[in-house]
C-alpha cells in the first residue's frame, strides 16, 4: 500500500533552504576580464558584419539606380552635374 504522507519529502519543508558554504569561486578578476573581452570581440564581430552587409545592399541598390537613370540617358557623373563658375 502507498504511503500518502510521504515521509521522506518532509525534511525539505521543515527547515530552511541552505546553500553550500565552500563552493570555488568563479568571478575572479582575469575570468571576468577574458569573458567580456570575449563578448565585446564577438559583439563587433557582428556589428562589422552588419555593417558590411548593408553596405553591399546600398552599393547593389545605387547601382541598380544608377542603371536606371542612365537608360533614361541623364548622365550621374559628377563632373557633368556641377558647374565651375570662377
Amino acid at each position: 500500500m502507498l504511503n500518502v504522507s510521504r515521509p521522506h519529502f518532509r525534511h525539505c519543508v521543515d527547515r530552511p533552504l541552505s546553500l553550500p558554504q565552500n563552493l570555488p569561486v568563479n568571478g575572479s578578476l582575469k575570468t571576468v576580464l577574458w569573458r567580456t573581452a570575449i563578448a565585446m570581440a564577438i559583439l563587433a564581430i557582428l556589428l562589422g558584419a552588419f555593417y558590411a552587409d548593408q553596405n553591399g545592399r546600398g552599393l547593389s541598390r545605387w547601382k541598380q539606380i544608377e542603371h536606371e537613370i542612365n537608360a533614361r540617358g541623364v548622365s550621374v557623373n559628377w563632373d557633368d552635374l556641377a558647374r565651375y563658375t570662377t
